[in-house]
């Protein structure tokens, strides 16, 4: 696993982009619990639960509803970036699955200040664009 720590959500959509440029990934919008509609234009207002891995647990049974799955491209998470505010009030994470898996690869956890990328072999490239990125998790986490 690689832990990013990023407080900017800007700079957390950009490791997702540089994720999704290496392979076929599609992206989901996790809403935080209590968010009952999917708020950023184009990406449509009804929310499922598709059977998806979530990155965010709640302890309390809650069932995690989120986007459509949209195909993850740059132009996308360019496009999401100019919704920082909505983002910020109603998504809990934005995850990256490969086009034939329910289980998460990448993710931003907003709220956290942290992506995640299960793939080691980005490591590097993630580190040569200057990202604070490591296979051992802080110590907060």
């Amino acid at each position: 696993m690689i832990y990013i720590q990023e407080s900017s959500l800007e700079h957390q959509l950009n490791v997702l982009e540089r994720i999704s440029a290496k392979s076929s990934f599609v992206l989901i919008l996790w809403n935080y619990p209590k968010a009952s509609k999917q708020i950023v234009p184009l990406i449509g207002g009804k929310l499922f639960n598709q059977g998806f891995e979530a990155v965010t647990e709640y302890f309390d049974n809650t069932v995690l509803m989120h986007s459509r799955p949209l195909a993850a491209r740059p132009s996308l998470l360019s496009y999401l970036s100019r919704f920082k505010r909505e983002l910020e009030r109603s998504v809990d994470s934005i995850c990256l699955y490969s086009e034939r898996s329910k289980h998460w690869s990448a993710c931003s956890i907003g709220h956290e200040g942290m992506c995640l990328v299960r793939d080691e072999s980005f490591l590097e490239p993630l580190l040569a664009a200057g990202f604070n990125a490591s296979i051992e998790a802080p110590d907060w986490w």
